[in-house]
């Protein structure tokens, strides 16, 4: 069927409508002036819309297909505003030249390729055990990994995933690991030490290891050397971050690489911890116990730093906490009201205890025969100082120095 001017529908059902509207494909629709739809089952309305190819449609002007199946809405040199209200669905390659507003929500079943810049106001994502891309050359993957709570993710090009750091409220965060004996494991919570360490093992850079009592009160970590480099243990009992979570180390439990302990109390049934070479521990909230056992032995030669913060403390209660063998050294910083217990130490190397003026507690070690001094150093806060040159408001120490960082950070004082 044929109407306008030179207008054609000479093939089968095929329709022209309008001025020079040729439909020369079967079942084909030709719609406006100087419009083709030669494909078979094909539309094209528009002006200079040509529809050439099987089961394509050209809507707009100079719209033009180039593929069997092809949706094509206006052109590059005069793209088509189109208005869609209701549900739209795409099955098969589409190509849309122009901008696209949508109200509401999309869905998309495959890969979604921009070549452009993405604006959203946010990115949702749903939780994956593993990459969920095929990620390959020139490429990385952002995702978030099924733990409790999710963790992100990132995967380079060589298929590698790492944690993306951020603050989980245990300062900067790696990756968590929780230990809780008598719990159900899920995710990232493990009921049996060997478990978690094997993942514990997997990962890289800084971690986490989360002792839950909620359902074990005393946790115990059994037999082995267990080289805990990177990691922090950090108590959670029953999610009172203010108390001490008791842990045990079983007889010949060890722990390498232990540098940091918060809000545990840590006790053992042999020396859990042998320090060799120069190693640093640093106590928050926390205690280390001399119970059946001593807990530490410094082998000859070697140096430990011990920095304690916010009431923890060297307690014998039984044992000394520490053993120090000939010419090894242990150095004891002692902050914010924490406590050294008489006979927590033993041995015969050098001590020496560096105590601030806010100390709960310490005691000069009894049935020590090493060199030993104590050295008093004051808390900044009641040091004066003479602000008469300098400008600062400040009249102690530690007043000035927040003051002085507050201001080279461009924040008031």
């Amino acid at each position: 069927m044929a109407i306008g001017d030179s207008s054609s529908g000479s093939n089968i059902q095929s329709i022209g409508i309008g001025t020079i509207a040729a439909s020369s494909g079967d079942r084909s629709i030709a719609i406006g002036a100087f419009v083709t739809a030669s494909g078979a089952s094909s539309i094209a309305i528009g002006r200079n819309a040509v529809a050439d190819q099987t089961e394509s449609i050209a809507l707009g002007r100079d719209a033009n297909t180039n593929a069997n199946n092809q949706l094509m809405i206006g052109a590059v040199a005069r793209p088509l505003n189109t208005f869609i209200h209701g549900d739209i669905e795409i099955t098969g390659d589409g190509i849309i030249q122009g901008n696209i507003s949508a109200t509401g929500d999309g869905y998309i079943g495959g890969k979604l390729t921009v070549v452009g810049l993405i604006d959203p106001t946010g990115i949702l994502l749903s939780e994956q055990s593993s990459d969920p891309g095929s990620t390959g050359a020139n490429q990385g993957t952002f995702w978030v990994r099924n733990d409790s709570p999710t963790v992100p993710m990132f995967t380079d090009s060589s298929g590698t995933s790492y944690v993306i750091e951020y603050d989980d409220g245990y300062g900067a965060y790696s990756e968590n690991f929780i230990y809780q004996p008598g719990g159900t494991p899920t995710n990232n919570i493990y009921d049996n030490w060997n478990d978690l360490m094997t993942a514990f093992s997997d990962s890289a850079g800084p971690r986490n290891i989360l002792i839950d009592n909620s359902f074990i009160s005393n946790p115990v970590i059994p037999i082995g050397i267990w080289n805990i480099e990177n990691a922090r243990i950090i108590g959670i009992d029953n999610g009172d971050l203010s108390s001490k979570t008791p842990l045990v180390l079983a007889v010949g439990a060890s722990l390498q690489n232990a540098t940091y302990f918060e809000n545990i109390s840590l006790s053992s049934s042999s020396i859990g911890l042998t320090i060799s070479g120069i190693k640093t521990i640093t106590l928050v909230n926390s205690a280390l116990n001399g119970t059946i056992s001593s807990l530490i032995e410094i082998i000859t030669g070697a140096t430990l730093s011990i920095v304690l913060v916010r009431n923890s403390s060297l307690v014998s209660v039984g044992q000394p906490v520490i053993i120090i063998n000939n010419t090894s050294t242990l150095n004891v910083n002692a902050y914010s009201q924490s406590i050294i217990t008489s006979n927590a130490i033993t041995g015969n190397g050098f001590t020496t205890y560096f105590i601030s003026d806010d100390i709960e507690s310490v005691d000069s070690p009894i049935g020590y025969s090493g060199t030993f001094a104590l050295i008093k150093i004051s808390n900044a806060v009641n040091i004066n100082y003479n602000n008469t040159t300098s400008g600062l408001t400040a009249t102690n120490v530690q007043d000035a120095i927040d003051e002085i960082s507050l201001a080279a950070a461009g924040l008031p004082g």
